[in-house]
């Protein structure tokens, strides 16, 4: 039997891993990243990645997050199906992010996108397979130091 494409799974898989990183509740990856999962993070001209498995993404997503003064709240926008795969599923997702310099004021926004390949586990989920994150408008302590 064929599967069809569940979008409303997919927006939900994006809202725990954007729930994990403004909680910095990173333990939350683990329901998000394929265990095997590919990670690449672009900066404006920096490139860090890929990085390859689950260990080295989750390090490098809680060594970035964990090191950013402030608050971030990441808000997806856009979620759209580019191409059905073989075993997935290709999604683009627009990124706007808030940066707050305490719990009232916002010092700015930062906007990106996020291209995303999915797959599902052993148990039929959808999992993170690829990403690629790119910051159109990279501020400072945006990518590993």
């Amino acid at each position: 039997m064929e599967e069809t494409f569940d979008m409303q799974a997919v927006e939900q898989l994006f809202a725990v891993y954007t729930q994990a990183l403004d909680d910095r509740r990173f333990e939350n990856l683990e329901s998000v990243l394929a265990e095997e999962v590919e990670f690449t993070f672009l900066n404006g001209a920096q490139k860090l990645g890929p990085l390859h498995g689950f260990a080295q993404a989750a390090a490098f997503i809680r060594r970035t997050v964990e090191g950013l003064p402030g608050r971030r709240t990441h808000q997806i926008r856009n979620l759209t199906l580019m191409q059905e795969l073989p075993d997935g599923a290709r999604v683009h997702a627009s990124l706007l992010r808030t940066i707050y310099r305490d719990e009232k004021t916002v010092e700015g926004h930062s906007r990106g996108s996020y291209e995303v390949d999915l797959s599902r586990d052993r148990y039929g989920r959808w999992r993170f397979q690829r990403v690629l994150v790119r910051l159109d408008d990279p501020l400072p302590g945006d990518i590993e130091r």
